[in-house]
């Protein structure tokens, strides 16, 4: 592995993971937190611990609520399977490289070309 010597690297480098852990890590975290934490009548939440919202996950409601999640995503992968793959499959290859003008990456046995001409 290459030593990042560059002042310009180490930087982004450093922005992207601050950044990161900003924006994402760090409400990971105190959503994580917040699970094992009681619901107050003035308050959102208070700072009793408590496993009675994991105990609720067994719930028939939240069940129920579970599963028809799961079921949609996979309806909605399975659409998203069904339209895209016959798409790929049977569009014209120039219309797959640049689509209404628009300059598109698209995969070609020697590999991902690039075009900006025009469609037809």
């Amino acid at each position: 592995m290459q030593k990042i010597t560059s002042r310009f690297a180490r930087t982004s480098i450093l922005i992207v993971g601050a950044w990161l852990t900003l924006f994402v890590l760090a409400p990971q975290l105190m959503l994580f937190i917040a699970t094992f934490l009681q619901r107050g009548q003035q308050e959102f939440i208070t700072s009793t611990f408590t496993l009675e919202n994991y105990a609720r996950l067994l719930d028939p409601v939240f069940l129920f609520i579970f599963w028809e999640s799961f079921r949609l995503a996979g309806v909605t992968t399975l659409a998203c399977l069904c339209w895209a793959i016959p798409l790929r499959i049977f569009w014209p290859p120039a219309a797959r490289i640049c689509a209404r003008g628009f300059c598109c990456l698209s995969s070609s046995p020697s590999g991902p070309t690039r075009s900006s001409a025009p469609m037809r």
